[in-house]
């Protein structure tokens, strides 16, 4: 966390002097301390901060130890822009991150990106994005916290495909590096026990504006499925994954006037 205007620390001296400070970091970014005077923190790091202000009050009195810790934080005002629900201006608290300040706000339209969410400060890109590491994975590879005037821009949504049938998670899915019917696939949370990936297909809009079909069972079907994965995908493709034949192998069919009808395995003989 960088140290600010308006953030409050508090010094607390144990040993030969039992006291404790509550300082508040003014607007030239100094803290005022009493009988040492002023001391500059804004731009540092709290862990900075920490350590200067620990060998600070140490090395001025003898036997005395200082423990430093943050009171209120100051707040900040950044700016949305782009596909989002309500954009404008925001003031939210200083140690806010960039899903913070999203879900504060209303979150992402449906025709946002959710894999390209770019942080700007000082006119430049300095952090990106991806929620889909936080939505199907739960993780972030890395938090970004803002700063103040920080601009949070979520761009159009990006390359899409659609998969739908025997998936567990039947979506629309944004694509960022992914290529192949494996990935996209992943994305979706893996088959069902009832798919049968060797007899589904693809959809797919050709550069002509006419519509065509891959059929996966031109890739060997079930002996191959490495192919199958390995399919390149493009923007605006369906990936209709097919279920099961309903129907039972090595079983004969008992019915009519006996005690119990139904299906038994058949052995040869």
């Amino acid at each position: 966390y960088q140290i600010g205007p308006g953030d409050n620390i508090i010094v607390q001296l144990f040993g030969k002097r039992n006291v404790e400070y509550k300082l508040v970091v003014t607007r030239d970014g100094n803290i005022l301390v009493p009988e040492y005077g002023p001391v500059k923190l804004a731009g540092l790091t709290f862990d900075e901060a920490e350590a200067l202000i620990t060998r600070g009050f140490e090395s001025r009195v003898i036997g005395v130890k200082a423990v430093v810790t943050m009171g209120q934080l100051r707040s900040i005002q950044i700016r949305l822009a782009g596909d989002v629900v309500q954009p404008g201006v925001y003031t939210i608290a200083g140690l806010s991150t960039m899903i913070d300040a999203l879900l504060a706000t209303g979150g992402v339209r449906p025709t946002g990106s959710l894999r390209n969410i770019e942080l700007i400060r000082g006119g430049k890109p300095i952090a990106k994005l991806d929620l889909y590491n936080l939505l199907q994975r739960g993780r972030l590879d890395q938090e970004f916290f803002l700063a103040h005037n920080d601009t949070i821009v979520v761009p159009p949504i990006g390359p899409i495909v659609y998969v739908g049938g025997e998936v567990q998670r039947p979506a629309i899915s944004e694509l960022s590096g992914e290529q192949t019917v494996g990935q996209v696939i992943a994305m979706s949370g893996g088959l069902l026990p009832t798919a049968s990936l060797a007899h589904s297909h693809l959809e797919r809009i050709q550069s002509g504006g006419t519509r065509t079909l891959i059929d996966f069972s031109t890739k060997g079907g079930a002996a191959n499925e490495k192919a199958i994965l390995n399919t390149k995908v493009r923007t605006g493709d369906l990936l209709r994954v097919l279920s099961l034949e309903d129907e039972l192998s090595d079983v004969v069919l008992l019915s009519g006037h006996v005690k119990r009808p139904g299906g038994y395995q058949f052995r040869q003989g």
